[in-house]
């Protein structure tokens, strides 16, 4: 089966990432891990797309449709030329969105269907995020009698859609009035999609929804590679994976290659994050794209598996390296030129804090303080100044909100501390490319040479206790809020040029404890035996190594 991806840059080169270097870091893994066990991999793109993905980044696509320059659509539809793309095809295929990695091949029982999608999305409870979009069409609508057919006969009580992450299949005819009913709703009511609050619900609708009501009318034979969402909404795709029922042994290349559906639960990465070892298939959907852990995790990735590719991009998108593309390239498209702004500006982490004001450094903080005190805080020029100024105006308050309040000041100068004592970007990405190496050394518990490593502690991260937890929004509302303490470990990411925050569970700590000084694998395991109550030894090792792994893939833990 042929395998197709969609790149679209009339939306912009960021296309909801953190910024546009981690956007075709995204592309890049996406692609080389589908060439890995596919030799037809097909693009479909613009004139821009083409010019960055193969003729700058190089990425080994078997073939290159240009099927988007004249495509006159809002940039707010974007999932409009995905939908172009499936109505274009002949043969069997499967569509790949740009953000999603596989680290083994999709099982091929699960592909011979009419339509394959990732999973059926059902709305239960209070999510009611598909049926508030139909309710805002059919409010807009002057004449509902002249809406599309499937839109008025839509039981919205029991709304169900495809997500189409994934979506294929090989019945064309399908995919060919998938597109036309589509491009009818686009077309025919495009004053209403642009009066909604935001127009590019209306693609969820008519890409995700009416794939599924298209399915029931057509009664076509079907197949989700995994089970059911029925808490449609936000994913958390990363967790930190030191819980109790994380214990067991889970064949996780056996669940993937399986003939039946993947379980949901899948989709919530484990110890190994983006990794051959862990999860086989990662999605990075939705507010993943803005966390600077889960962008870190897949540039660490594309580092470690494909590092010509993630130095030509990184290259690409530094300031120096895009002003010096632009002055050697004679060839330079003019729309290259246009619409390819130069990021990554600042030098260093200490540069680009320097570069912030106040309020954009300390941004928890003064909320909170003017989410409680119902003040206005004036603007300060000088940062040193704001933070003495700022003790001072602490002591001014009193009770709860001044604790809550010097809790996040605290967090906050702790960040600050640590980013402009930060050194050198060449020196971080020393300890990058080790962090790099350390991932690919630890794999497995019963790994002969497990204990001939030697480990330490990233000196460029700290622990910071907090009586409340400072990344959940409910810690900043007005009325009181109930202590929860928590360990947070702040840690420079050389990539993004930013600071992660992890939340530390209690054994996390306990294995920080065990390598606080230098220490082989073996020799950390009986430390952090002497400080817990051990109830089952297995699972107590099955524990450590879990975490052991969690740790390094996020660059806290290095091995020497």
């Amino acid at each position: 089966m042929k395998i197709i991806q969609t790149l679209w840059t009339k939306p912009g080169l960021d296309a909801g990432w953190i910024d546009k270097q981690f956007h075709f870091f995204s592309w890049a893994l996406s692609c080389l891990q589908l060439r890995k066990f596919y030799n037809d991999v097909e693009l479909y793109t613009d004139q821009l797309g083409k010019h960055l993905l193969i003729d700058i980044f190089k990425l080994p696509y078997t073939k290159v449709h240009l099927t988007l320059d004249d495509f006159n659509y809002s940039s707010k539809l974007w999932s409009a030329p995905k939908l172009l793309s499936y109505s274009l095809q002949e043969d069997p295929f499967l569509h790949v969105d740009g953000d999603i990695f596989i680290f083994s091949p999709f099982n091929k029982k699960r592909l011979d269907h009419g339509l394959v999608y990732q999973n059926k999305e059902i709305e239960s409870g209070s999510n009611e995020f598909y049926k508030k979009i139909f309710l805002e069409v059919l409010a807009l609508s002057e004449d509902k009698s002249k809406l599309p057919k499937w839109i008025q006969n839509a039981s919205l009580n029991n709304i169900e859609a495809l997500n189409a992450g994934v979506l294929g299949g090989n019945n064309i005819a399908y995919f060919k009035k998938l597109g036309e009913l589509a491009f009818d709703f686009f077309d025919n009511h495009s004053a209403l999609i642009n009066n909604m609050r935001n127009p590019s619900y209306a693609t969820f609708i008519a890409e995700q929804v009416l794939a599924s009501i298209l399915l029931k009318e057509q009664e076509i034979d079907h197949m989700g590679l995994f089970t059911t969402n029925y808490v449609v909404g936000p994913l958390e795709v990363f967790e930190n994976n030191n819980k109790e029922e994380r214990l067991q042994n889970v064949d996780v290349h056996a669940l993937w290659s399986s003939d039946n559906p993947t379980p949901f639960t899948y989709f919530s990465l484990d110890h190994f994050g983006i990794s051959p070892f862990g999860r086989q298939y990662v999605h990075l959907l939705g507010a993943n794209k803005k966390a600077v852990f889960s962008c870190s995790l897949a540039a660490k990735r594309l580092l470690i598996d494909y590092p010509e590719y993630y130095y030509r991009i990184k290259e690409y998108f530094t300031h120096e390296g895009a002003k010096n593309k632009r002055q050697s390239n004679v060839l330079q498209p003019a729309f290259a030129e246009v619409q390819i702004e130069e990021d990554n500006k600042f030098n260093t982490l200490k540069h680009k804090v320097n570069n912030l004001s106040c309020r954009k450094i300390f941004d928890r903080t003064i909320f909170l303080y003017e989410t409680l005190t119902g003040q206005y805080l004036k603007t300060y020029n000088n940062i040193e100044f704001f933070i003495s100024d700022f003790d001072r105006i602490l002591q001014e308050l009193e009770g709860i909100d001044r604790a809550r309040i010097e809790d996040v000041f605290n967090l906050e100068k702790t960040r600050y501390y640590l980013a402009i004592n930060s050194p050198d970007d060449e020196y971080l990405e020393y300890l990058e490319n080790i962090a790099a190496e350390s991932i690919k050394k630890i794999y497995d518990i019963s790994q002969p040479d497990i204990n001939s490593f030697r480990f330490e502690v990233n000196k460029f991260s700290r622990v910071i206790s907090t009586k409340w937890n400072w990344v959940d929004h409910r810690s900043f509302k007005k009325e009181s809020v109930p202590a929860c303490a928590k360990e947070t470990l702040i840690l420079i990411d050389v990539t993004t040029k930013s600071l992660i925050e992890l939340e530390l569970t209690k054994f996390n700590e306990i294995v920080l404890y065990a390598f606080s000084t230098e220490a082989t694998y073996s020799k950390a395991v009986d430390k952090a035996l002497e400080i817990v109550e051990l109830q089952n030894l297995e699972d107590f090792q099955i524990h450590f190594f879990q975490c052991v792994v969690y740790l390094i893939t996020a660059g806290v833990l290095l091995i020497k």
